[in-house]
């Protein structure tokens, strides 16, 4: 009886984030699913528009996969070191808490410092999440500069891949840019559900179990969703250097109007590519991820100047 009175709090919690969340997400997948699908099953010549910006994106690279393969060679190894470099930040000071709360613990009781060492940890490991995704930022922001001076055939180098560390405030506001995506798009909670069942959950709570399942793979829905409304924002970000990290959001978020299925069977177009890329144990990928990168650049010229009906 106790444990159903108690249990009943989170369940009512758990039904209003269902509830917010079904909310939230209804309106996008609905405006997105009614348009796009009309235009893409309904009007067979839009299909078409998906074969003429991949061959744009050929002709755009004709003379640049080296420079193509090597800036994702390139672009794989910075994120890398630049992701590592911002966990190593947090990690110092994260030991050396940690190293204090074991100091304690000939004045403290264990289960105490047991605790407060698990509270730490798991809050700075949470910051060190954070500020590494966010530090990707940094490098997609020059990732997506090189393909789309490539895709618009002006005289692209390697050195475009640098673009983002170029002053601190760039660095910082590519990485706001990238931190401000996964809040909006809700990558956190995925993260949150996880969370709570860890520390709710309860050995034997099947229904309990069921909900965060469900709860979870709503929430990753409608973040996949999300995203692609702020999927341009890059791109937006390259050629208005002036706007701030929020209007290239906003810019992005209207330029996907009714174009996010567009952007997404754009993207499965490639499935065919990237099964066998991975047959090749992902060295496909190095040129795989550049003919993606420069067609997506031009879906993003094509949107940009009102051409994709």
């Amino acid at each position: 009886m106790k444990k159903s009175v108690r249990a009943l709090p989170l369940r009512i919690f758990f039904l209003c984030i269902l509830w917010i969340i079904l909310q939230n997400w209804y309106n996008y997948i609905d405006a997105c699913i009614s348009r796009s699908v009309q235009q893409f099953i309904f009007h067979k010549g839009d299909e078409s528009m998906i074969g003429e910006m991949k061959r744009e994106a050929l002709y755009s690279l004709k003379g640049k996969w080296g420079l193509g393969v090597g800036s994702t060679i390139l672009y794989f190894i910075l994120s890398y070191v630049v992701s590592m470099a911002a966990m190593l930040i947090l990690l110092i000071p994260g030991i050396i808490i940690f190293l204090l709360f074991a100091g304690l613990a000939g004045s403290l009781e264990g289960q105490t410092i047991s605790n407060g060492a698990s509270v730490t940890f798991g809050i700075f490991y949470c910051i060190m999440i954070i500020l590494s995704s966010a530090s990707y930022g940094i490098t997609s922001y020059g990732y997506t500069n090189v393909f789309l001076q490539i895709s618009i055939r002006e005289d692209a180098k390697v050195d475009y891949l640098f673009e983002g560390f170029r002053g601190f405030k760039r660095m910082m506001k590519t990485m706001w840019a990238m931190l401000a995506i996964l809040l909006y798009t809700g990558t956190w909670i995925p993260i949150l559900l996880v969370a709570l069942f860890a520390f709710f959950g309860e050995e034997g709570n099947a229904s309990f179990a069921i909900a965060i399942c469900v709860l979870l793979e709503i929430s990753i829905v409608g973040m996949i969703v999300m995203y692609f409304s702020y999927a341009l924002t890059y791109y937006v970000m390259i050629e208005n250097p002036e706007y701030s990290v929020s209007q290239a959001m906003k810019e992005s978020k209207n330029l996907m109007k009714g174009h996010k299925l567009d952007l997404f069977l754009l993207w499965l177009s490639f499935i065919g590519w990237a099964i066998l890329a991975l047959l090749t144990f992902g060295i496909g990928f190095l040129w795989l991820s550049p003919y993606m990168s420069t067609t997506t650049a031009h879906f993003y010229r094509y949107i940009s100047k009102g051409e994709f009906q």
